[in-house]
């Protein structure tokens, strides 16, 4: 697990977690959906986000969101207050007198 938190802490300043919400259709041209994997998946990356361990900011999409539209602007949401988050403690890094390159 510890690999896991080292990876993503490194690589990932957000994370933004797709609920399983949608139905699964079964479609020749795709790897068969299993439920319950997913709702595996689900909880461990949760639960993942809550520990002390990850050092990121994350957000999830409730699963009542299934519309796509409504779905792309609540990651759009997400993405611009974390950018907005991201300056606001660049400026209080700045302002302490740590210098960027």
């Amino acid at each position: 697990m510890s690999r896991c938190f080292d990876v993503t802490n490194r690589h990932f300043s957000l994370v933004f977690v797709v609920q399983p919400a949608i139905p699964i259709v079964d479609d020749e041209k795709s790897a068969p959906g299993e439920a319950a994997f997913m709702e595996h998946m689900n909880a461990l990356v949760l639960g993942m986000c809550s520990s002390e361990l990850y050092q990121g900011v994350h957000y999830y999409l409730p699963r009542k969101i299934v519309d796509r539209q409504q779905r792309v602007t609540a990651l759009a949401n997400s993405i611009a207050q974390s950018v907005n988050l991201s300056r606001e403690r660049a400026t209080q890094l700045q302002e302490s007198g740590v210098a960027f390159h």
